[in-house]
């Protein structure tokens, strides 16, 4: 989120990413609530696995397609054929095969990447992107073996290692765009976003707050994807 222009390309890719970011909840609601039925969807907790292992990585990718946006707009090609082919048949070695890959491309073009032409010029960003994209791959490797051997425990163990994987790329985030992040938490997409978290983590198990939580997720996602912070300036 460091304040930058965006290309149209890069908009668009923002406007990708951010919104299935947001739709997540609402397709893991309509699949337990509704006969839609998304194999990758079932699971108390698909919707953080989803979150964790598949809308994570894109979002790290995102935030770096400002700095090389010509190797990680191929890169994030494979990401969206990852996430369309996971929709309809759940985990399977295909989807889990091509998110590897796009983690694996992705570390390579980071650290490939000048320290000078890192955000802010801080030189811990790379490093910390990396740790993530690494505790990432080995989160989506043992939730792919727990889905294999229908291990609940396996799963369950994955998400915590990928939630715990996620922490490194928080920081680089607030290291970098403390400010544009500050900003964005008091918008209206921003409160939405927290207020949907605090929701999911708060009422797992019931339905309708579950709805409500779905709902403030994905319109403060489109709020955001709508009008991408990415592309503000730090005048004032």
């Amino acid at each position: 989120m460091q304040p930058t222009s965006l290309s149209n390309e890069q908009r668009l890719w923002w406007v990708i990413v951010f919104g299935y970011t947001g739709i997540i909840p609402v397709l893991a609601w309509l699949t337990r609530m509704t006969p839609l039925c998304l194999p990758g969807f079932i699971d108390l907790n698909a919707d953080l696995a989803a979150l964790v292992h598949g809308a994570l990585p894109g979002l790290i990718g995102v935030y770096w397609l400002r700095i090389a946006p010509q190797a990680v707009t191929k890169i994030l090609w494979v990401w969206v054929i990852a996430e369309l082919l996971r929709l309809p048949d759940g985990p399977g070695v295909l989807p889990i095969g091509l998110r590897l890959v796009f983690m694996g491309w992705l570390l390579v073009v980071i650290m490939r990447t000048p320290s000078r032409a890192s955000p802010a010029g801080t030189r811990f960003v790379r490093p910390l992107l990396a740790v993530s994209l690494l505790g990432l791959a080995a989160a989506g490797i043992i939730d792919a073996v727990g889905s294999a051997l229908h291990d609940p425990g396996g799963r369950n163990q994955g998400l915590v290692i990928g939630l715990i994987a996620s922490l490194p790329a928080a920081l680089s985030l607030l290291l970098t765009d403390h400010r544009v992040l500050t900003r964005w938490l008091g918008t209206p997409a921003g409160l939405l976003v927290a207020g949907a978290a605090g929701l999911r983590l708060g009422a797992p198990y019931d339905m309708q707050w579950l709805a409500a939580a779905a709902l403030a997720w994905l319109f403060g996602f489109l709020l955001t994807a709508a009008a991408p912070w990415g592309q503000r300036t730090d005048s004032r």
